[in-house]
Protein backbone atom coordinates (compact mmCIF):
# COMPACT_ATOMS: atom_id res chain seq x y z
CA UNK A 1 0.00 0.00 0.00
CA UNK A 2 2.87 2.32 0.71
CA UNK A 3 4.10 1.69 -2.80
CA UNK A 4 0.77 2.75 -4.27
CA UNK A 5 0.71 5.95 -2.22
CA UNK A 6 4.24 6.88 -3.33
CA UNK A 7 3.37 6.19 -6.95
CA UNK A 8 0.22 8.29 -6.62
CA UNK A 9 2.11 11.19 -5.10
CA UNK A 10 4.84 10.93 -7.73
CA UNK A 11 2.29 10.81 -10.48
CA UNK A 12 0.53 13.85 -9.11
CA UNK A 13 3.81 15.83 -9.04
CA UNK A 14 4.75 14.84 -12.56
CA UNK A 15 1.32 15.65 -13.99
CA UNK A 16 1.25 19.16 -12.41
CA UNK A 17 1.51 22.02 -14.96
CA UNK A 18 5.01 23.67 -14.77
CA UNK A 19 3.51 27.12 -15.29
CA UNK A 20 1.07 26.62 -12.48
CA UNK A 21 3.91 25.41 -10.32
CA UNK A 22 5.99 28.53 -11.09
CA UNK A 23 2.97 30.73 -10.45
CA UNK A 24 2.55 29.18 -7.09
CA UNK A 25 6.18 29.84 -6.19
CA UNK A 26 5.89 33.46 -7.45
CA UNK A 27 2.78 34.08 -5.40
CA UNK A 28 4.51 32.79 -2.32
CA UNK A 29 7.54 35.03 -2.90
CA UNK A 30 5.33 38.05 -3.68
CA UNK A 31 3.27 37.55 -0.56
CA UNK A 32 6.42 37.37 1.52
CA UNK A 33 7.89 40.51 -0.14
CA UNK A 34 4.69 42.49 0.32
CA UNK A 35 4.65 41.53 3.93
CA UNK A 36 8.28 42.62 4.45
CA UNK A 37 8.41 45.85 2.36
CA UNK A 38 4.85 47.01 2.17
CA UNK A 39 2.44 47.26 -0.71
CA UNK A 40 3.56 50.73 -1.97
CA UNK A 41 7.24 49.82 -2.04
CA UNK A 42 6.59 46.63 -3.95
CA UNK A 43 4.36 48.48 -6.40
CA UNK A 44 7.07 51.08 -7.10
CA UNK A 45 9.71 48.37 -7.46
CA UNK A 46 7.53 46.44 -9.87
CA UNK A 47 6.94 49.59 -11.98
CA UNK A 48 10.67 50.24 -12.18
CA UNK A 49 11.39 46.66 -13.24
CA UNK A 50 8.77 46.83 -15.98
CA UNK A 51 9.79 50.35 -17.07
CA UNK A 52 6.37 51.72 -16.28
CA UNK A 53 7.47 54.26 -13.68
CA UNK A 54 10.41 56.35 -12.45
CA UNK A 55 11.93 57.07 -9.13
CA UNK A 56 9.83 59.60 -7.21
CA UNK A 57 12.84 61.54 -6.04
CA UNK A 58 14.05 61.75 -9.64
CA UNK A 59 10.66 63.08 -10.73
CA UNK A 60 10.78 65.77 -8.06
CA UNK A 61 14.33 66.70 -8.97
CA UNK A 62 13.58 67.17 -12.66
CA UNK A 63 10.15 68.69 -12.08
CA UNK A 64 8.05 65.84 -13.56
CA UNK A 65 4.51 65.70 -12.31
CA UNK A 66 2.74 62.55 -11.26
CA UNK A 67 -1.02 62.30 -11.18
CA UNK A 68 -2.47 64.32 -8.32
CA UNK A 69 0.84 66.13 -7.56
CA UNK A 70 1.67 69.83 -7.87
CA UNK A 71 4.96 71.71 -7.86
CA UNK A 72 5.22 75.22 -6.49
CA UNK A 73 7.34 76.74 -9.22
CA UNK A 74 7.54 80.14 -7.56
CA UNK A 75 8.81 78.67 -4.30
CA UNK A 76 11.36 76.57 -6.17
CA UNK A 77 12.58 79.56 -8.18
CA UNK A 78 12.75 81.70 -5.04
CA UNK A 79 14.94 79.15 -3.27
CA UNK A 80 17.18 78.90 -6.33
CA UNK A 81 17.51 82.69 -6.66
CA UNK A 82 18.30 83.04 -2.97
CA UNK A 83 21.01 80.42 -3.20
CA UNK A 84 22.56 82.11 -6.25
CA UNK A 85 22.47 85.53 -4.57
CA UNK A 86 24.18 84.20 -1.45
CA UNK A 87 26.99 82.88 -3.65
CA UNK A 88 27.63 86.17 -5.49
CA UNK A 89 26.79 88.56 -2.64
CA UNK A 90 30.46 88.94 -1.46
CA UNK A 91 31.53 89.88 -4.99
CA UNK A 92 28.73 92.45 -5.24
CA UNK A 93 29.71 94.02 -1.91
CA UNK A 94 33.38 94.23 -2.99
CA UNK A 95 32.46 95.89 -6.30
CA UNK A 96 30.19 98.36 -4.50
CA UNK A 97 33.01 99.27 -2.12
CA UNK A 98 35.42 99.88 -5.01
CA UNK A 99 32.90 102.12 -6.78
CA UNK A 100 32.30 104.13 -3.62
CA UNK A 101 36.02 104.71 -3.16
CA UNK A 102 36.42 105.81 -6.78
CA UNK A 103 33.50 108.21 -6.38
CA UNK A 104 35.02 109.71 -3.24
CA UNK A 105 38.39 110.20 -4.95
CA UNK A 106 36.73 111.83 -7.97
CA UNK A 107 34.74 114.21 -5.78
CA UNK A 108 37.84 115.18 -3.80
CA UNK A 109 39.85 115.86 -6.97
CA UNK A 110 36.99 117.93 -8.38
CA UNK A 111 36.80 119.97 -5.18
CA UNK A 112 40.55 120.68 -5.27
CA UNK A 113 40.44 121.75 -8.93
CA UNK A 114 37.46 123.99 -8.32
CA UNK A 115 39.20 125.68 -5.39
CA UNK A 116 42.36 126.35 -7.42
CA UNK A 117 40.37 127.76 -10.34
CA UNK A 118 38.39 130.06 -8.04
CA UNK A 119 41.62 131.38 -6.54
CA UNK A 120 43.03 132.15 -10.00
CA UNK A 121 39.82 133.87 -11.11
CA UNK A 122 39.79 135.97 -7.96
CA UNK A 123 43.37 137.10 -8.60
CA UNK A 124 42.55 137.89 -12.22
CA UNK A 125 39.63 140.06 -11.19
CA UNK A 126 41.72 141.94 -8.67
CA UNK A 127 44.34 142.70 -11.32
CA UNK A 128 41.64 143.84 -13.76
CA UNK A 129 40.13 146.19 -11.18
CA UNK A 130 43.52 147.75 -10.44
CA UNK A 131 44.24 148.60 -14.07
CA UNK A 132 41.85 150.09 -16.58
CA UNK A 133 44.10 149.03 -19.43
CA UNK A 134 43.98 145.38 -18.36
CA UNK A 135 40.24 145.58 -17.70
CA UNK A 136 39.73 146.84 -21.24
CA UNK A 137 42.03 144.27 -22.79
CA UNK A 138 40.75 141.27 -20.81
CA UNK A 139 37.05 141.95 -20.55
CA UNK A 140 36.24 138.27 -20.12
CA UNK A 141 37.99 138.32 -16.76
CA UNK A 142 35.23 140.44 -15.26
CA UNK A 143 32.59 137.97 -16.43
CA UNK A 144 31.46 135.55 -13.76
CA UNK A 145 32.87 132.14 -14.60
CA UNK A 146 30.77 129.14 -13.60
CA UNK A 147 32.25 125.73 -14.28
CA UNK A 148 29.99 122.83 -13.40
CA UNK A 149 32.54 120.06 -13.95
CA UNK A 150 36.05 121.50 -13.64
CA UNK A 151 38.94 119.50 -15.05
CA UNK A 152 42.66 119.74 -15.61
CA UNK A 153 42.02 121.55 -18.90
CA UNK A 154 40.22 124.42 -17.13
CA UNK A 155 42.94 124.69 -14.50
CA UNK A 156 45.71 124.84 -17.12
CA UNK A 157 43.81 127.42 -19.14
CA UNK A 158 43.27 129.81 -16.25
CA UNK A 159 46.84 129.37 -15.06
CA UNK A 160 48.01 130.39 -18.53
CA UNK A 161 45.65 133.37 -18.54
CA UNK A 162 46.93 134.49 -15.14
CA UNK A 163 50.51 134.43 -16.37
CA UNK A 164 49.53 136.49 -19.44
CA UNK A 165 47.68 139.07 -17.34
CA UNK A 166 50.55 139.36 -14.86
CA UNK A 167 52.96 139.91 -17.73
CA UNK A 168 50.68 142.57 -19.21
CA UNK A 169 50.38 144.28 -15.84
CA UNK A 170 54.17 144.41 -15.46
CA UNK A 171 54.50 145.98 -18.90
CA UNK A 172 51.80 148.53 -18.15
CA UNK A 173 53.35 149.39 -14.81
CA UNK A 174 56.75 149.75 -16.45
CA UNK A 175 55.21 151.93 -19.16
CA UNK A 176 53.42 154.02 -16.57
CA UNK A 177 56.59 154.51 -14.58
CA UNK A 178 58.49 155.51 -17.72
CA UNK A 179 55.77 157.97 -18.74
CA UNK A 180 55.74 159.44 -15.27
CA UNK A 181 59.50 159.99 -15.36
CA UNK A 182 59.36 161.55 -18.80
CA UNK A 183 56.48 163.78 -17.77
CA UNK A 184 58.38 164.89 -14.69
CA UNK A 185 61.47 165.72 -16.70
CA UNK A 186 59.43 167.64 -19.24
CA UNK A 187 57.75 169.70 -16.54
CA UNK A 188 61.08 170.52 -14.95
CA UNK A 189 62.48 171.58 -18.31
CA UNK A 190 59.49 173.78 -18.96
CA UNK A 191 59.81 175.29 -15.49
CA UNK A 192 63.39 176.38 -15.94
CA UNK A 193 62.65 177.66 -19.41
CA UNK A 194 59.81 179.80 -18.15
CA UNK A 195 61.83 180.96 -15.12
CA UNK A 196 64.71 182.02 -17.33
CA UNK A 197 62.32 183.86 -19.64
CA UNK A 198 60.14 185.62 -17.07
CA UNK A 199 62.44 185.72 -14.08
CA UNK A 200 61.04 186.26 -10.60
CA UNK A 201 57.65 187.18 -11.99
CA UNK A 202 57.13 183.52 -13.06
CA UNK A 203 58.72 182.25 -9.87
CA UNK A 204 56.07 183.98 -7.77
CA UNK A 205 53.16 183.08 -10.04
CA UNK A 206 50.65 180.25 -9.69
CA UNK A 207 52.13 178.51 -12.73
CA UNK A 208 55.41 178.16 -10.89
CA UNK A 209 53.70 176.53 -7.94
CA UNK A 210 51.90 174.06 -10.22
CA UNK A 211 55.09 173.27 -12.13
CA UNK A 212 57.05 172.74 -8.94
CA UNK A 213 54.40 170.45 -7.47
CA UNK A 214 54.26 168.45 -10.66
CA UNK A 215 58.03 168.17 -10.90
Amino acid sequence: MNTKSQNKQKKTFVDQNPIESFKGIGQAVLSSTVKDLGKDAVSDLWKQLLGGGEDKSQNERFGDLSEGEEIELKAFKKRKDKSSFEEIEPAIDYRREILQRETQVTLENTRILKTKIEEILSELKQIAKASQEIAAEFKEITVEQRIEKPGDYHLNFFQWMLSVVKSARMKIEDSGAWLSVMKSRKNKKNYWTMFAKHGTTFGLSNERVVATQTG
